[in-house]
């Protein structure tokens, strides 16, 4: 600012080198996955571009993180714990029914287990 004005760097309204690259990145995108802007959802979106072997992997890595959370359920954490009818930790009742083999004269009969 030796002159009082803006003596060089870039013009007014042009495009900075991050912006340029990201428009490029995109307009490639589209054509190799092959379809408008306008025509899929975003979770369609991000499905074909980290299955596309044609994208670059960060940004399959990128779209992957993204789409996760709509094709896995996440786990809910519980603060609640588990507790049996009284109050106590819950427990498993096992009841075993020992059936003795029939014998070739008797016929073998049906046992009732409660």
């Amino acid at each position: 600012m030796a002159l009082g004005r803006k003596t060089g760097g870039r013009k007014p309204g042009s495009l900075n080198r991050s912006t340029i690259q990201r428009i490029e990145n995109t307009e490639r995108l589209v054509e190799v996955l092959g379809f408008a802007q306008e025509d899929v959802d975003a979770h369609t979106l991000m499905t074909r571009i980290y299955r596309s072997p044609d994208v670059d992997l960060p940004f399959r890595f990128e779209a992957a993180k993204a789409a996760i959370r709509h094709e896995k359920p996440t786990l809910a954490a519980s603060t609640n714990e588990i507790s049996g009818p009284d109050g106590g930790p819950v427990t498993t009742e096992i009841k075993l029914v020992l059936v003795p083999s029939p014998r070739a004269d008797e016929p073998a009969l049906p046992v009732d287990a409660d």
